[in-house]
């Protein structure tokens, strides 16, 4: 996730985020990190090895996507979303 605050991976077990997801001030989706193949970190070391084989590596300072905590969920405008994410903090989005 990237933020002002940092927090150490030592200091986060990132298979056991819990996520929570507001749209409007109302929960619509829960989910935890170990939902993205049992663990983030896994999901990025298979997406290195996958590109890898069409000729393409992985760089430090690239942004990854491991993949979601949760379902997707609609969004219309005017909509505001809010994500908890335990350990890490809070991810607002509007749309307009």
């Amino acid at each position: 996730m990237l933020g002002a605050a940092r927090v150490p991976p030592a200091d986060l077990d990132v298979r056991a985020i819990d996520a929570k997801l507001t749209r409007n001030g109302e929960v619509v989706a829960e989910g935890r990190s170990d939902a993205v193949l049992g663990n983030p970190a896994t999901a990025v070391a298979w997406l290195a090895g996958k590109v890898e084989s069409f000729g393409v590596r992985l760089r430090k300072g690239d942004i990854v996507l491991p993949g979601s905590c949760t379902f997707a969920v609609e969004a219309r405008a005017g909509d505001e979303f809010v994500a908890d994410f335990t350990g890490l903090g809070l991810v607002r989005l509007s749309f307009e």
